[in-house]
């Protein structure tokens, strides 16, 4: 009898305090959370689209870089009109920027990151009206 009692007594303490499943954790579930509230989704950025750039790198055997740069901003109409006032001030922006890569600086997803903040760095210093919010390469060869 007294073996069946601690028997009993073992069950009903590994119910109350082992976890039910494998991979359930020790503590108990909360429900939903009311500190967090789902945003909606910010709305897509206007975007700029300048013709492709087909440059060569500075290798000692280059390589042909064809890519088309679009960049990103927010609802603004002075800021559009000025992206086209400008379009060939920041094109010349972004033929430097290319000329001055390797291939090695090219080549990783890191490195494509980094030339995408670096146009945007450099074209947002000559914008009065706004500022590019996004970089995206709508195309990128590296032969």
């Amino acid at each position: 009898m007294k073996t069946a009692s601690l028997f009993i007594t073992a069950l009903l303490i590994s119910m109350i305090f082992l976890p039910s499943s494998p991979g359930s954790s020790w503590t108990m579930e909360k429900g939903p959370r009311d500190d967090i509230v789902a945003a909606p989704p910010p709305p897509p950025l206007e975007t700029f689209e300048f013709p492709a750039f087909k440059k060569t790198t500075r290798d000692a055997e280059p390589h042909f870089i064809r890519i088309i740069v679009v960049l990103g901003y927010e609802k603004n109409p002075a800021l559009a009109a000025e992206l086209k006032a400008r379009k060939d001030q920041l094109r010349h922006v972004i033929n430097i920027l290319l000329q001055g890569k390797s291939v090695s600086e090219l080549s990783s997803l890191s490195d494509k990151i980094t030339l995408a903040e670096e146009i945007k760095a450099h074209i947002n210093v000559l914008l009065k009206k706004g500022t590019v919010k996004e970089v995206f390469f709508k195309e990128f060869i590296l032969n």
